[in-house]
């Protein structure tokens, strides 16, 4: 089985040597490494080069590509996807590093269990030096998608998991030049719902870390960010009205997307409209909405949100990680 890793890169030059060398120092033999270069304007590209030096058995396998101009993240993971030549594909962003052996203990689950995603469990790396293991309980694909889709339950990041490539090709799924925040938000659930089944590691694999964990709410809602973010809750939107015909995500969805409004309105949106079309379908957020959709009573919106998705999350009975 070979797994390709993709790496987005761009002004990451104070950690990639450590990426790098956690990538290259992997226990697993059969693999590629796609390194994207989306026109970083330091050195980057360069450390790369100098770590792949001490690691030369991994040569034949590294390819360097180079976008012309900065397109995004959204488009670097994309062009990563396109390059991709193994059954697996594993994304890895430059500025964070993984075990050395988590892409043998991805692919050991993968063939224990068939899965066509397998997740490990990752650490928040602060840098101070703390870290903070995040660890999810072994939930289904149904559940997975449900959680993902009331937001900031199981996180839709695309980083750390190993995902079967055909999942992209077989089912139209891309990230999207522009959508550079929530990119994931608008890929991974997509890619779980059209996966047959998945699978969860305990032990923790990948480390991600935090520049600044100040500052991370308050750049979310610069205009361009909130641009960003609607753009890929239209997607999700789009992708869910068309395959969950029976409506059995609708509630989830419609739970998360209380939390988009509130965001954009709080990153000074008067309505999400006319960049996500998505209106509510449901009774109870139809009702919520009319009533708190406001800047007077946003407030009364999140709080909402965190009641209505509480009780939903208990009552899917679970009890994992827990993030607000």
């Amino acid at each position: 089985m070979k797994i390709s890793v993709l790496v987005p890169v761009y002004k990451t030059e104070q950690f990639i040597a450590q990426c790098a060398a956690s990538l290259f120092g992997q226990t697993y033999a059969d693999m590629e490494y796609i390194f994207v270069d989306d026109c970083s304007p330091d050195d980057s590209m360069a450390v790369v080069e100098q770590v792949l030096k001490d690691y030369p058995q991994r040569k034949n396998q590294v390819r360097l590509l180079k976008h012309d101009t900065n397109h995004g993240l959204g488009a670097a993971r994309e062009t990563a996807v396109q390059a991709a030549t193994g059954d697996f594909v594993l994304m890895v962003d430059s500025d964070d590093y993984i075990e050395p052996d988590t892409a043998q203990c991805l692919a050991a689950l993968q063939q224990q269990t068939g899965a066509d995603i397998v997740t490990g469990s990752f650490a928040y790396e602060f840098q101070d030096g703390r870290q903070v293991p995040i660890h999810y309980d072994n939930l289904s694909r149904e559940e997975t998608v449900r959680l993902m889709l009331i937001r900031n339950t199981v996180l839709p990041h695309s980083w750390g998991r190993l995902v079967r490539r055909s999942l992209y090709t077989h089912h139209d799924i891309h990230y999207h030049e522009g959508i550079n925040m929530a990119e994931d938000l608008a890929t991974m659930p997509r890619l779980v719902h059209a996966a047959r089944s998945i699978a969860y590691s305990a032990d923790v694999l990948y480390h991600y870390r935090i520049a600044s964990s100040a500052s991370t709410f308050g750049n979310m809602l610069a205009h361009h960010h909130v641009v960003s973010f609607l753009k890929a809750n239209q997607v999700l939107y789009n992708y869910f009205r068309e395959k969950d015909a029976k409506g059995e995500y609708r509630f989830a969805f419609e739970t998360g997307m209380m939390n988009t409004t509130w965001i954009a309105m709080k990153g000074g949106f008067s309505s999400i409209r006319p960049l996500c079309s998505y209106r509510p379908k449901g009774l109870l957020f139809i009702v919520l909405n009319t009533l708190f959709a406001h800047k007077a009573t946003l407030p009364l919106l999140r709080l909402s949100f965190l009641s209505v998705k509480w009780f939903y999350k208990k009552a899917l009975g679970y009890s994992g990680q827990r993030l607000c």
